[in-house]
């Protein structure tokens, strides 16, 4: 099966579909997820199908000015959140109201480590086999990559990629 044109364009952001899930069970009249939300939400933002099933079940949200209507038509079912924009940064980045700078950057730190943890694991690397100077630059980059394009965790490809090199010049 291949995959839509839409999926291709769009990056994959971890959490997004549950979370956008969570946000959805609180509309009414909203079917469940295997029964009909899909479509339900293509209707509704005028979208295919496809683009419905793809956001509620790959992580993969909908380009912005649909994922602005969408915030703005489910802010009324959604009190903790303050606006609009508030929504979005929870649905996209799992921040919350309320939360400090400090409080978002500790936790986009924190899953960084965790996913160059993971990644090496993987790869079966032993962490402690590469040098803290190697390991710092490879946390010094994800965490610049993950402040400009704010992606919630770093990309395993790249996580990965930046281990074998660190891990091929030891």
């Amino acid at each position: 099966m291949s995959q839509s044109k839409y999926s291709k364009k769009t990056s994959q952001i971890d959490g997004f579909s549950n979370r956008f899930n969570s946000l959805l069970d609180g509309v009414p009249d909203m079917p469940p997820l295997e029964y009909g939300r899909a479509l339900a939400i293509a209707e509704r933002y005028r979208a295919s199908k496809s683009s419905g099933r793809i956001w509620l079940r790959e992580d993969r949200p909908p380009k912005s000015r649909t994922l602005n209507q969408i915030c703005e038509d489910l802010l009324p079912y959604c009190p903790q959140f303050p606006d609009t924009t508030t929504l979005k940064m929870w649905l996209l980045f799992e921040t919350l109201p309320g939360q400090t700078e400090d409080e978002i950057n500790h936790l986009a730190l924190s899953k960084i480590y965790i996913r160059v943890h993971e990644e090496a694991e993987k790869l079966g690397l032993e962490l402690e086999d590469i040098s803290e100077e190697k390991l710092e630059n490879i946390y010094s980059i994800l965490s610049i990559m993950n402040s400009r394009y704010r992606a919630p965790t770093p990309d395993p490809a790249i996580v990965e990629r930046l281990l074998k090199l660190a891990s091929s010049s030891e």
